[in-house]
């Protein structure tokens, strides 16, 4: 009992215990210092309140998902939508999910295309002989057609070739008796195109090169005779091009074609002639970009 009072009141034991006491003051304090930094980041990523400057520490917001760039080629971005009478694009977020679509402009038309037409044709064979004069000539036709379009802001250009079969006929007798048939069988152009943007339309002029097989055919009594040639030319004209989707659109055309005079060997014999020839077609074009 005596030797324990005096370690109680010795120097080391006296030590032992302020060593003890210490370190778990340290470790309580510790706590409480992560206990606090936790509170504090809570709340910095929280709306402060309308107490004062000093009754939390600045506002810093919480992160938010970043938004990919848009790419502003015509090109760039999938789900390009033609609504309107312009093109939208989605606008994305990193999930993927179509948040909402942004206007860009008028329809886009550069890029190749190739398509099919059809309509009528009214037309006129000028026979330049003595006893002979105009045919009249109608009929309907159907053809294709392949171009490229560039486009500069609302201005578009370009340059397209058609085909286009069916005859165009009509039949006289003149006063010498012969009884003359005009038949133009075809006719294909390559012609440049120009005009403007609005909206889904676009609006153009053409002109080009042309040509057109005509035929004739001369019936004087119980003998016919037949020749036929390729008429060069040019055609000027103009329509209107309307997308309906992002790669369909429609087409109406007004065309007018001049041939040159040419003589055509029917039955051995000479005949110049002359054709011209107007024309109304529709039709619709894929566009591959």
């Amino acid at each position: 009992m005596i030797q324990l009072n005096r370690w109680r009141g010795s120097q080391p034991l006296r030590t032992a215990c302020a060593a003890a006491l210490s370190l778990s003051a340290s470790a309580g304090l510790a706590q409480a210092q992560y206990n606090q930094a936790q509170y504090n980041q809570a709340q910095y990523t929280q709306p402060t309140c309308n107490c004062g400057p000093s009754a939390l520490p600045a506002y810093i917001p919480a992160p938010q998902p970043a938004r990919r760039p848009l790419d502003n080629s015509p090109r760039g971005n999938s789900g390009v939508t033609v609504r309107d009478g312009a093109i939208y694009r989605p606008v994305r977020t990193d999930l993927g999910a179509s948040a909402s679509q942004t206007y860009v402009g008028p329809a886009l038309w550069s890029g190749f295309y190739a398509g099919v037409q059809g309509g009528y044709s009214a037309g006129t064979g000028h026979i330049n002989d003595p006893g002979l004069g105009d045919i009249a000539s109608r009929g309907w036709f159907g053809g294709a057609h392949l171009g490229y379009l560039a486009q500069r802001g609302s201005v578009v250009f370009g340059i397209e070739g058609d085909f286009n079969s069916g005859p165009a006929s009509g039949a006289r007798s003149f006063a010498a008796g012969v009884e003359t048939m005009s038949d133009r069988n075809w006719t294909s152009s390559v012609r440049g195109r120009l005009g403007y943007a609005v909206g889904n339309a676009f609006v153009y002029g053409a002109a080009g090169a042309a040509f057109a097989e005509h035929e004739l055919t001369a019936v004087n009594g119980g003998l016919t005779s037949t020749g036929k040639t390729v008429f060069p030319g040019f055609v000027v004209g103009g329509g209107v091009d309307w997308k309906v989707t992002n790669n369909v659109s429609l087409r109406g055309e007004v065309l007018q074609y001049r041939f040159g005079t040419r003589h055509i060997d029917v039955g051995g014999v000479s005949v110049p002639t002359k054709l011209d020839e107007t024309v109304v077609r529709a039709g619709v074009s894929y566009h591959f970009n």
